[in-house]
């Protein structure tokens, strides 16, 4: 059976260069990488957990693009702002939470942050979007939405993220490289993650046919459907 492949296209070679997006395994956080507990040591800590080493094999790690600096009122509203300035693109949406998500997430307000990453796979396989904690200083600052997308069909890599209403006006300042997401693929099988910056011959070739987010009258599913009879 072929490798599946996933290439990740950035509007700039400076984005791959400083904040790329990287397989799980080739991002082990360094303090991971010092803690004790080789072969025949016995030493009990988190380097003996299967579960942690597993995660830490699995999938990719997208880390944050550009700095964000995030004003929030206690009512949820706020503004950002970032040096995020790729094609014109808005560097984040404010979603209304009792609008988006009635009933969900009291006392939250969501944040998307638009990624500048497009994302095309070989085939449909799912990929579940979940909070890297394990690579993160202050996992408690916001909480990524998970979820399970593929990027056959559609190749947008926005991340959605929780941030708690203060009880007075805050200023939330991100960093460009925070990891914002780890997607891990719902297969077992072998895949490989390449890099490149996109082109309008790369955008004409693999995104522009079946973006649906460029056709808003028809529906994902809709789009999903022509295109498996393609």
């Amino acid at each position: 059976m072929s490798k599946i492949i996933v290439e990740a296209y950035a509007p700039s070679g400076m984005l791959i260069d400083l904040f790329p997006i990287t397989k799980a395994e080739d991002a082990v956080p360094d303090w991971f990488k010092r803690l004790p507990g080789k072969p025949g040591e016995d030493v009990k800590n988190v380097r003996q957990c299967p579960a942690a080493k597993e995660l830490f094999s699995k999938g990719m790690i997208i880390p944050l693009w550009a700095d964000y600096s995030i004003a929030i009122n206690n009512d949820g509203t706020g503004n950002i702002d970032s040096g995020m300035r790729f094609n014109n693109m808005s560097p984040a949406e404010v979603h209304n939470v009792n609008v988006q998500a009635a009933g969900a997430w009291p006392g939250y307000t969501n944040i998307k942050f638009v990624s500048p990453w497009y994302i095309w796979c070989s085939e449909p396989i799912e990929w579940m979007w979940s909070q890297p904690i394990w690579w993160q200083n202050n996992p408690q600052e916001f909480t990524t939405v998970t979820g399970i997308s593929e990027f056959r069909y559609q190749h947008e890599s926005n991340i959605n993220c929780l941030i708690k209403k203060p009880q007075s006006s805050i200023m939330l300042n991100v960093k460009a490289g925070t990891p914002m997401a780890q997607l891990i693929p719902l297969t077992e099988r072998d895949w490989e993650l390449k890099l490149d910056v996109m082109t309008p011959e790369v955008f004409s070739r693999k995104f522009s046919k079946w973006n649906f987010s460029l056709n808003p009258v028809m529906a994902y599913q809709r789009l999903k459907s022509i295109i498996t009879k393609d």
